[in-house]
């Protein structure tokens, strides 16, 4: 009803500054996703000012409430400005140094991957070289076999030649003889 309060006026979180975040590697298998504990938590706060608001809705006198509502627009005209905070500084300037501790722990994680996959390179190099040769062995020794099989094949297609031959020869002697 009038008392509800919408997500578009929530909208001051986003996840665009923990996308280089997604996954952070802990260790050997565990994996941290930093956006879903973004998500978590932005979920959470937004349905805590919204239950907040909600209930001051329904509990005060609606003309306290725009009150209320027009004392904070005073107080914040110029949303350009930086907004307080203990830092002094933007939530993505505070962002910053884990971020980049985050990315450093990535291009570690990256790095020792990089190095596990060249030992296993190196080791299954030597492996698939063999593997190479015997199987250049193997289709040498099959062009050798085929080649053989085409000599004796042309031998047989000589000897049957000479057989007809021969056969044809003693009929034209036989026929010479009668």
């Amino acid at each position: 009803g009038a008392g509800k309060i919408s997500d578009s006026y929530l909208s001051f979180g986003s996840a665009s500054i923990f996308l280089p975040l997604t996954v952070v590697p802990l260790g050997a298998k565990r994996v941290l996703d930093v956006e879903d504990l973004f998500l978590k938590f932005d979920k959470k706060l937004r349905n805590g000012v919204k239950e907040q608001f909600e209930t001051m809705w329904e509990d005060s006198n609606i003309s306290q409430c725009l009150s209320a509502l027009e004392c904070l627009r005073e107080e914040a005209p110029d949303k350009s400005a930086v907004q307080w905070r203990p830092s002094g500084k933007t939530p993505r300037e505070q962002l910053i140094p884990y971020i980049v501790k985050t990315l450093q722990k990535k291009c570690s994680y990256l790095d020792r991957q990089n190095i596990y996959q060249e030992k296993l390179f190196d080791e299954y190099v030597p492996r698939v070289m063999e593997i190479r040769e015997k199987i250049g062995q193997i289709v040498t020794t099959r062009k050798i076999h085929l080649e053989l099989m085409e000599v004796h094949r042309k031998q047989l297609e000589a000897e049957k030649d000479r057989n007809s031959l021969f056969d044809e020869g003693e009929k034209i002697l036989d026929l010479i003889r009668e």
